[in-house]
């Protein structure tokens, strides 16, 4: 459970909004509506009917918060010092890989394949730990990223996303170091002119 915390939090928070939202608002806004499709994708797969009623009820998710609560609560070392680490600009943990990652948050990286080095601005859309085992039976996880971003494509804009796998490591790594940096933790004067603060 620990490793969608991620996931679990981003889902509160969309269902807040959704809740909070007028059909009008979400029609109005682009952002808000991508948001709610992919909400109601994802409260499809757990089968309630993907759609907006009318006459809202809003929507519950009876015991998401506390489960939340109770696995920072059996791991407050861990949550906190990667708290720490992104609002320091810090040394973090691999395992704090989801704190530093958040569901809707921008990040930006030069390390795009095909691109040379240009500073190229992403949206996070999934972060997650998996969990395997290998043949000997040691325990591994794998943080997983799934990012989108817009690229001009024959005089259009269009969406694109991917997933990758940020490599493990043992011990600390500084946040400025990692391939994909989040914009709202790396300051003004770590970002590149080119993007944005």
């Amino acid at each position: 459970v620990f490793g969608q915390l991620s996931r679990m939090r981003s889902l509160l928070r969309d269902v807040a909004e959704l809740n909070g939202a007028s059909d009008t608002d979400i029609e109005a806004d682009a952002a808000l509506a991508d948001r709610v499709e992919r909400l109601l994708e994802m409260l499809a797969v757990f089968g309630a009917p993907p759609q907006l009623p009318s006459a809202r009820a809003p929507v519950r998710l009876d015991g998401v918060a506390e489960l939340i609560a109770a696995v920072e609560g059996a791991l407050p070392a861990r949550v906190d010092d990667a708290r720490a680490a992104v609002r320091e600009r810090g040394h973090i943990e691999y395992m704090g890989l989801q704190e530093l990652y958040v569901v809707g948050e921008v990040v930006w990286t030069t390390t795009l394949g095909g691109l040379g080095g240009v500073p190229t601005v992403l949206r996070v859309v999934d972060a997650r730990y998996e969990r395997s085992r290998s043949l000997f039976g040691t325990v591994k996880y794998h943080f997983r990223l799934v990012l989108e971003t817009v690229v001009a494509l024959g005089g259009a804009f269009v969406g694109v996303s991917f997933e990758t796998v940020v490599p493990d490591w043992i011990g600390g790594r500084e946040v400025g170091d990692l391939d994909f940096r989040p914009v709202r933790s790396a300051g003004a004067d770590a970002l590149p002119a080119q993007v944005p603060a």
